[in-house]
């Protein structure tokens, strides 16, 4: 379904029940179950990049009026999936290049954060869990299932930040992710899964050898490798060319 045809009330989008991986809680309101069926959209790729989201196509899809569409849109603008702007409506967001690295500048932090403070706490149970996710990261094809390779990488990472027990910390880490995950295809291209592999390898080894200051550096250098990539790829991109 080509995500572009929202941009119209003429030609509906079949919007079906693809992955809600991204949003487990169980709506309240009628706004918090658009707010969770639209975010769904937005990560699975079901709307691209720049779509424009039209609040009367969302309403009758979803079957509610067009108050809770629009509360819903205001709150996925403040976790930046979507960007409304006056007189032309609501569009899926895109990031600016500075953007995109501020994002990777907090993550490196938090996530350092999260990896040291969870370090006390981890089970081997969590760990083994970890390193299983890692093996099926390994076994899967370079090109493809870029949703996939990507909730199960997140899947890797959160289960190392779990033990942090900081809830607070945690959100904010999974707000950043959703920003980043707007660009899966790029994170989840051949050369760097290979080295995300790796890397992911380096982290769980040194944390289970009990060097977790060691480990939070390994993810920090993750995460600024994995940027680097996304950014030559959003260049690449800009400028009409292709990863060779």
């Amino acid at each position: 379904m080509p995500a572009k045809s929202a941009a119209s009330s003429a030609t509906r989008p079949v919007l079906d029940s693809r992955s809600r991986k991204h949003e487990r809680r169980p709506p309240a309101t009628a706004s918090d179950y658009v707010s969770n069926e639209i975010r769904a959209w937005i990560l699975d790729g079901t709307f691209d990049l720049g779509t424009r989201l039209d609040q009367q196509v969302l309403a009758e899809r979803l079957g509610v009026s067009i108050i809770p569409v629009r509360e819903s849109l205001r709150q996925l603008e403040a976790e930046g999936l979507v960007e409304i702007l006056p007189r032309r409506g609501a569009f899926v967001a895109k990031l600016s290049l500075p953007q995109i690295t501020e994002i990777n500048r907090i993550r490196e932090l938090l996530e350092d954060m999260a990896l040291r403070l969870a370090g006390p706490h981890f089970e081997p149970s969590q760990l083994q869990k970890a390193a299983e996710l890692n093996r099926r990261m390994a076994q899967m094809p370079l090109e493809g299932q870029a949703l996939a390779w990507s909730e199960i990488n997140r899947q890797f990472h959160f289960m190392l930040y779990t033990p942090a027990d900081s809830p607070v910390l945690l959100q904010m880490i999974n707000t950043l992710w959703d920003r980043s995950l707007l660009y899966r295809e790029i994170n989840a291209r051949s050369n760097n899964r290979a080295d995300a592999v790796d890397e992911h390898a380096e982290i769980l080894n040194n944390v289970i050898a009990g060097d977790i200051p060691a480990a939070a550096r390994a993810v920090r250098k993750h995460i600024r490798r994995a940027a680097r990539a996304l950014l030559a790829g959003e260049r690449r991109a800009a400028n009409g060319t292709h990863p060779e």
